[in-house]
Order: C-alpha cells, then structure tokens, then sequence
C-alpha cells in the first residue's frame, strides 16, 4: 500500500466516518442503555448478543464461548466472551481488535444517569469505558470487510470481564488470539490524543484470618483476635508499597466480627496491588505471602488468596511500530497523537505481555471521568479515532503473512 494511497484512504475514510456518525451515535445509546454490570452475567450477554448480531448482519463469522471449567465459583455467574471474524478460524487471527463489554456501573445506574449528549460531549455509565471503543471497532471492521481491504484475516474478541481485575477468560484469549500478527485494544483514548504504549498490572488478593471466639468481658485472654490480627497484617503489608517508585498496596475493604463484645473469631480483608512489571508483581506477590505466613496474634491463622488479574504492558520495539502506525495515520487526518504511559491496567497486558504480541491500546474515542459519575465521551474524537484505527490495522497487516483465501469474507 504506497503512501498516497494510504493518503487517498484517509480522505475517503473520514469523509465515511462522518457520513456514519449519527448512526454510530445511535449505537452507542444502545450499548450504554444495555447496562452490563460486570458481576450481572445475564446483562453483559445481552450486550454480547447485541454485538454477535451487529456482526452477523455485517458478515462476520460470530460465536459466544462458554466459561471456562473448574474456574473459581466467584467467576462462574459472569459473562462469555464473544468472537467475530472475517475468515474461518483455521485461516488464523490475522490482526485482532480486542475490549470489553462490562462496566463498573451496577443495573439501575442508567435510571439515574441516563445517555445524553450535551454539546460535544455524550454522557451516560460506561459511555467512555468502554462502550464508545466497542462502537469504533464495530463500524471500523465493518467498513474494512466491506471495502474489500483486508490482506489478511481481522479478528474481534470482547470480554466480558475486564473490569474484575482476575479475568478468568485469558485461557480463551490464548486460544482466539496467541497467532495474532497484531492487537489494538479498543480502550478510550486519552484527552489530547493520548495512545498507550504502556500500562502497570494489578492483582486483587483476599486475606482471611481465623481466631479464637470469647466473651470480650468475662473471658478475653482466652479469644484471639482475628480483628486485632488483619489489623497489624495490614500495618505489615502497607510496608510492602511503594508509591513514589510506582508500586502499590492498598487494602480496600475489611469486615470482621459478630459483635462489639466478642472477641472476634474471623475478619478478611481485599487487596489491591499495582506494579510496573511482571517481575515486580511476582516479587510483591512473594514478599505478601512471606508477611501473613507469620501472624503476630497466637492464636490466629492467615489464608491469602487470589493472583495477578490485568498483566502490565510494557513497550516493546512492536508496541513502537504499532504507535508509529498510529502516528502516520493520525497525520493524515491533520490530528497529533502521543504515546501515554498510564498507572491503569487493561486486557491489553496479557496480550503484550504473556501472549507477546505486539499490541497497541487506547485505541478507542477519547474520554474523561472514567468509573465515576462524570464519566463523559468527546464526540469529535469518535471520527479521527476510528480512521486512526482503520489505517492502522490496514498498515499492520503488511506484517501479517497472507492466508489461503485472505481476500475479505473467505
């Protein structure tokens, strides 16, 4: 593909884009009013159906897999990931655009924040993460299979759990995209043009400790307190970040007891960690077993469960070609991109990182207010971004070897 044509394309892709942008607007509405709570299965299916369909109709190839057997019981009431592609799996993934389907936002949150836009802005749970992504990857692949411009198989997987920070999918990940040539995540966009080529992981951990019930009162020195016992594990465990040096440790939520005059027999605590690499995360990890193996309370005993969930991105010489890719597309539209570094996580580690495929993230429209209530998406971004995407996937795919039948919808 010269450049003039890649040129030519960008003109005809914006000019595209813009021709579509009331009705990806409208599609966006639809996702947001699907609310897809990430621990609410049933929603985030319905918006798995809702894309599988979108697809079909654009002559994808879809399916919805199964959950993986013998996860853990917590993962097992969550959604399935959904597949579409151009080609037959055995003809490989080619280039893949990944995301998710979930959001942090529980069911009834659209009552009370309903979608709306506002100027140059839409609104509404889950709007910018990452239902607009998954709008820009839709009409991105449609627009591709329709021309006629793929060299090679394009591939798209969303998940349904990206926001529970122990994805038990990435089996299935493995599966569907380990042979990918490429990856761009569908993730928002950071303000001002901002791609990343770099993101920390994080692990969510449970600490539960056990201890000796009795009356607070009559009998104390014969209870042990499983309270007393997190309470200086968490003192013990703090000591373990790092902030300034980008490792974190934060324990989010303790419960414990079953009443103020009882000493009490049981307490658990959840934890957060973050870490620039997976070397880190392994050592952080070794060092939080070490420390509640040896409870301070005799009595008391410490459990600690849980593992990495999102796996960091760390830039690689593919992850630079990629953003260059990016970089000349967004130049052809007379935009600027740059390459953000970013403390958040995303599914686009364990595809960087364990898979080690070259991959991209950030890819989607940009927004602002992500997981709260101001969460918000600009609408002048949903254009550029997708033409950014487009031509970024077409130019990738020259490092793609072709397949048998590799012209669109074989």
């Amino acid at each position: 593909m010269a450049d003039q044509t890649l040129a030519a394309l960008a003109a005809d892709f914006r000019n595209e884009f813009e021709r579509m942008l009331p009705d990806m607007l409208s599609t966006l509405q639809d996702l947001v009013e699907l609310e897809s709570f990430t621990f609410e299965g049933a929603h985030v299916d319905a918006v798995g159906s809702y894309i599988a369909d979108w697809l079909k109709k654009a002559g994808f190839a879809t399916a919805r897999r199964e959950r993986p057997a013998n996860q853990d019981a917590k993962w097992a009431g969550l959604g399935r990931v959904v597949t579409a592609r151009t080609h037959k799996r055995e003809a490989g993934t080619g280039i893949a655009i990944i995301g998710h389907m979930d959001t942090v936002f529980p069911e009834h949150t659209i009552a009370e924040r309903p979608f709306r836009i506002d100027g140059n802005y839409a609104f509404g749970p889950g709007v910018a993460d990452m239902k607009g992504g998954i709008v820009t990857a839709l009409y991105v692949a449609r627009l591709l299979k329709q021309r006629g411009l793929l060299s090679v198989p394009l591939t798209l997987l969303m998940s349904p759990e990206e926001e529970a920070l122990a994805p038990a999918v990435y089996p299935q990940f493995a599966e569907e995209l380990k042979d990918a040539c490429a990856i761009f995540s569908a993730e928002p966009g950071f303000p001002g043009g901002g791609i990343t080529v770099e993101r920390f992981g994080c692990g969510d951990f449970r600490l539960q400790v056990s201890g000796v019930a009795s009356h607070a009162a009559r009998d104390y020195k014969s209870g042990a307190s499983a309270n007393l016992e997190l309470a200086r594990q968490m003192l013990a465990i703090d000591r373990l970040a790092d902030p300034d040096g980008g490792t974190i440790v934060n324990t989010g939520r303790i419960r414990g007891g079953s009443s103020s005059g009882t000493v009490s027999d049981w307490a658990e605590g959840d934890i957060f960690m973050c870490f620039k690499s997976l070397e880190e995360g392994e050592r952080l990890i070794a060092s939080l077993r070490d420390t509640v193996a040896k409870p301070q309370i005799p009595g008391t005993h410490c459990r600690l469960s849980g593992a990495i969930g999102l796996y960091p991105m760390r830039e690689t010489p593919g992850t630079k070609t990629l953003f260059e890719f990016a970089r000349t597309a967004a130049s052809l539209i007379g935009v600027s991109v740059h390459e953000n570094r970013t403390n958040g996580s995303s599914d686009a580690g364990y595809c960087s990182t364990m898979l080690g495929v070259p991959t991209l993230c950030s890819m989607g429209p940009e927004g602002t207010g992500l997981h709260c209530e101001k969460e918000q998406l600009d609408i002048s971004t949903i254009v550029p971004r997708s033409v950014i995407l487009a031509l970024s996937i077409l130019q990738a795919a020259r490092s793609c070897p072709p397949c048998a039948g590799s012209a669109a919808g074989a």
